[in-house]
């Protein structure tokens, strides 16, 4: 068997909780930019420069993007911050996979699983269409809920080492749908 290496890069979309934080964030440095004004005086335009500056950095935390890496049987999941920093946030074997599905479809149910003890998010945060769930045990006898978006070539990747867990959603004639 050939060595399988595959990369997917997915930038996550801000929704309504990050718009909030953004919006809490621009309040926040107006009224302290305004205080300033108005105590401080002459030595405000530093306080405001410096509020600014931060303003800037906080809103550089918003944009992160997710890299999945699948290298034989290992699925690394890097998060990128402001397209700086990297951290690893996940090292899963998909030979531990229960199964791999689109979040739309049958198999959906079993996102009801009362055994789930963790759940992650990887996604882009945009729709379920292209959203798939992966349920295996983390290696501490945990079973975990992943949320992710692989291509069809990561999934046909993960398929050689579990095929029966990789579910690929079905037509009206039971042919299987290609992206």
């Amino acid at each position: 068997m050939s060595d399988i290496f595959n990369e997917y890069l997915v930038k996550r979309k801000n929704g309504p909780k990050q718009f909030l934080y953004k919006a809490l964030i621009a309040l926040a440095a107006i009224a302290v930019m305004a205080a300033a004004l108005y105590f401080v005086g002459v030595f405000s335009l530093i306080i405001i420069c410096a509020v600014g500056v931060g303003v800037f950095f906080a809103y550089k935390e918003f944009e992160v993007e997710y890299e999945y890496i699948l290298t034989n049987n290992e699925l690394d999941i890097d998060r990128i911050t402001s397209r700086e920093r990297r951290r690893n946030v996940l090292n899963a074997d998909v030979k531990k996979f229960e199964i791999l599905a689109p979040v739309k479809s049958e198999h959906a149910s079993r996102l009801r699983d009362r055994n789930i003890r963790r759940t992650l998010d990887f996604s882009s945060g945009r729709s379920d269409d292209l959203k798939w769930f992966a349920i295996y045990d983390n290696g501490k006898g945990e079973k975990t809920l992943l949320y992710f978006e692989p291509p069809r070539k990561m999934r046909d990747g993960i398929r050689t080492f579990v095929p029966r867990a990789v579910m690929e959603p079905k037509n009206a004639s039971g042919e299987s749908l290609d992206e």
